[in-house]
């Protein structure tokens, strides 16, 4: 274009258009792994694994080694007499607060969907909050009530 208005007679041919990105030969596989955890009455979101191309150059978005994985959520299953005694990871979300922090209803509806599927859940303001969230949590699992 700067050519032609600079006074040539034809115009320099367009860029050649971008091909359509291909998707991932796993995307089918996790569409489908979402769908089956989401019927087993649990979550799996994709990771957003990589890196950000703004301030800082390079830093990496998603979630870190050791959760590199693909997918990354939940299933909540009932402990069987034949998996007592063995150690299982579980689920642990917190949100950070100040003390004058406010939790969204969005992040108060999260907590809740995760602590009713199972997960160690909560709001922490300090390493106590952290400490009494899992203190709540082994209380609530080991009351009598089912």
């Amino acid at each position: 274009m700067l050519a032609f208005m600079a006074g040539e007679t034809q115009m320099e041919a367009a860029p050649p258009k971008r091909a359509t990105p291909k998707r991932q030969p796993e995307a089918a596989i996790g569409e489908a792994n979402r769908e089956w955890a989401s019927m087993r009455g649990g979550v799996l979101r994709k990771n957003p694994r990589g890196t950000a191309g703004y301030m800082p150059p390079g830093m990496p978005v998603g979630l870190t080694y050791p959760l590199i994985l693909d997918e990354i959520g939940y299933v909540s299953m009932v402990i069987s007499p034949q998996m007592v005694g063995r150690r299982v990871a579980i689920l642990m979300a917190i949100e950070d607060k100040t003390k004058t922090g406010v939790v969204s209803d969005e992040q108060k509806d999260a907590i809740k969907d995760l602590a009713a599927a199972g997960a160690i859940a909560g709001v922490s303001r300090s390493v106590e909050d952290s400490e009494a969230i899992l203190a709540r949590w082994e209380q609530a699992m080991t009351a009598d009530e089912r």
